[in-house]
């Protein structure tokens, strides 16, 4: 592929399936740019690319990579981006080992340009490293804004699906309810913390690990791996990581105000340049209607007889059973998709834990599941199925997560009735559908265009029950590429034989 539209094409920044990013340049005005590439049906995909393009053009800044150009040419459809040269910031770590001021420095730039998004009503949902360019003079520019959701649109995805990149999602991405600003700010604390110590603090070889680390574990402080940071700075990484939403900063601007409260930075936000400009436009028109009302007010002055008045005084002023037994009573919950959880048809989905005063009397909650999982009540640690007993807890609205290092994190929100044993019988093989993939020679699998592994796997995945997009590449042959429907089954083998190029 040599040319798509009116660009040239350079060179191939990445390519998957059919989304692809290369360097081009315009044909009659000569431009460099980054050009993002979408050659597949996938109405959800074109929307993304249209979304992306609105959205930037309506942020209009300095620290966001600015949209030249959309449209199709050749059934494909395209966006036209600002050309920034350097790196990613995952790159510049590969290579670079920031000094405390640059790390604080960096982190402010990128803090800076998603309070713009917040500012408009964005929120980003895919945060990560890779989509953060650092220019070769140390400037900031965020980019990728496919999955950008305003606000005012902000909704549970209703398949159940997770949107974002699974090792910068927040606890409330995984659990799939209703995002805020807050969600964003918990990626940026993890990217700071990556940024500091180019260690992930949640990382792991599966996702459903992953998954569990975010919902559970609290990483080791900043300044134990890099005490040469100052205390404020991982003071702010910990606000922005805590897990409950209501803990953390509500959005980027408070994230900045710790920043400017602590250090000093010798740029200013570039927010608006247009509008900058038309600032020092008024300040200077200003001045000038200043001098003259002052130069006309003093003629007159000079021309008026002059009282001397009375002397006045001045004053001065100056925050588990068997295997059978718990398919049996799962069978209700077969099919139902990731994240749910068999509710009474009076319940109702919330998005935040409820806690109940204590002044009710404590009730009994029986957590049954195939295979075993700890039991977690809004992030705590409850116990471990197969329980011995059951558990006193107040009634009340709970978020109940689950977790199997085998499988996906399992959450949603339940009600604890009161005088009455509360039974919870959940079986994720109903749930999820284990996936065994075979490949030969071997290959990168990408489920739903996310890389999970390389072939052979140490053990089988686990996805939800719907259709899903498969892709298997080795340089050396054709990619192969099909679609799977998980939906009614418990479990699917794929026997992939890729051919030579």
């Amino acid at each position: 592929m040599d040319r798509i539209g009116a660009y040239i094409i350079e060179e191939t920044i990445s390519e998957n399936g059919p989304s692809s990013v290369y360097i081009a340049r315009h044909a009659k005005l000569g431009r460099k740019t980054f050009l993002k590439v979408y050659s597949g049906e996938d109405k959800t995909i074109i929307d993304r690319f249209e979304r992306e393009a609105k959205i930037v053009a309506d942020l209009n800044s300095a620290s966001i990579v600015q949209i030249y150009d959309f449209g199709e040419a050749d059934g494909k459809f395209f966006i036209s981006m600002e050309y920034v040269p350097g790196q990613n910031l995952a790159q510049f770590l590969e290579t670079n080992t920031p000094e405390p001021n640059q790390i604080i420095d960096i982190a402010y730039q990128i803090t800076r340009a998603v309070t713009v998004l917040h500012q408009k009503g964005y929120i980003h949902r895919d945060l990560k490293p890779e989509n953060i360019l650092i220019s070769q003079s140390g400037k900031i520019r965020l980019t990728d804004f496919g999955i950008t959701l305003h606000e005012s649109l902000n909704r549970v995805t209703s398949t159940g699906a997770l949107l974002g990149t699974p090792l910068y999602m927040s606890p409330e991405q995984i659990n799939n309810v209703k995002l805020t600003a807050s969600s964003d700010v918990f990626a940026l604390g993890i990217i700071f913390y990556q940024l500091a110590t180019k260690i992930h603090p949640f990382d792991a070889p599966q996702y459903g690990q992953v998954f569990s680390n975010i919902l559970t574990q609290n990483p080791e402080p900043v300044v134990h791996k890099k005490p040469d940071l100052p205390q404020w700075f991982g003071q702010l990484i910990e606000q922005a990581l805590q897990k409950e939403v209501h803990k953390r900063p509500k959005d980027a601007g408070q994230l900045l105000t710790l920043f400017q409260k602590h250090h000093t930075f010798n740029e200013k936000a570039e927010t608006q340049p247009q509008a900058s400009q038309s600032f020092v436009a008024k300040l200077f028109l200003s001045i000038f209607i200043f001098i003259l009302i002052a130069g006309t007010g003093y003629y007159f002055y000079q021309k008026t007889p002059k009282i001397m008045p009375n002397p006045v005084a001045k004053t001065d002023s100056t925050r588990i059973s068997t295997k059978a037994d718990i398919t049996q009573k799962a069978d209700s919950a077969s099919h139902q998709p990731q994240h749910q959880v068999v509710k009474e048809p009076s319940e109702e989905k919330t998005t935040q834990p409820v806690h109940t005063p204590p002044s009710q009397e404590p009730t009994l909650l029986l957590v049954q599941t195939y295979p075993w999982c700890n039991v977690y009540l809004n992030y705590s640690l409850l116990d471990k199925t197969p329980m011995q007993k059951p558990l006193s807890v107040q009634p009340g609205k709970y978020l109940l997560g689950l977790q199997n290092p085998g499988y996906p994190s399992y959450s949603d929100s339940i009600a604890i009735r009161p005088h009455r044993l509360n039974e919870i019988t959940i079986n994720l093989d109903s749930v999820f559908t284990r996936l065994e993939i075979h490949v030969v020679p071997w290959g990168k699998i990408y489920i739903d265009g996310k890389y999970v592994g390389t072939s052979p796997l140490q053990r089988p995945l686990f996805i939800t029950k719907e259709t899903h997009q498969v892709e298997v590449k080795n340089r050396y042959y054709h990619t192969w590429m099909d679609s799977i429907n998980a939906t009614n089954d418990s479990s699917l083998q794929l026997a992939v034989v890729l051919k030579e190029k």
